[in-house]
């Protein structure tokens, strides 16, 4: 399977993702907009539980797929230094965490970041592009061993 197969494939099996442009072969960007926790906490929904279920299903597939997690935020303002930054950063490192615990992924293909508002997906303020700002970013970083063994 090549790469475009494999994002197509991803983007069957998780609805609601939105692809970036791969920027080389061995690194590409998914966008989860429906990836969700509780209004400014850490705590997943359980629609984001399922979906994460269904992300570590199809990774396990793939055991050679590095993959970064990134959190991110809206832009409105938040009591606190850095708030929305350690927000991001603690939602993301949630994901990862439960990847690894729930999901069964090795904790060593996985690593996370949390960026807050400095990288919007859509500008302005409206409802509309905050709620598209909030989300949760799979970079993956290194398909240098990608094998399927789940088709074997």
């Amino acid at each position: 399977m090549n790469l475009d197969s494999f994002i197509l494939l991803v983007i069957v099996l998780f609805k609601g993702v939105t692809p970036s442009t791969p920027i080389v072969q061995e690194s590409f960007s998914l966008v989860f907009s429906n990836i969700e926790f509780e209004a400014g906490r850490v705590t997943l929904t359980e629609k984001s539980r399922a979906i994460l279920d269904d992300i570590a299903r199809e990774l396990r597939c793939y055991p050679g797929i590095k993959v970064r997690v990134e959190g991110h935020t809206d832009g409105r303002e938040v009591v606190g230094f850095n708030a929305n930054l350690v927000l991001s950063q603690e939602r993301a490192l949630k994901v990862l965490v439960y990847l690894t615990t729930q999901g069964g992924m090795p904790s060593s293909l996985l690593d996370y970041r949390g960026y807050g508002a400095e990288l919007p997906i859509s500008g302005g303020y409206t409802t509309s592009a905050r709620e598209k700002n909030r989300h949760v970013e799979f970079h993956v970083t290194d398909i240098s061993t990608f094998h399927n063994v789940c088709d074997e």
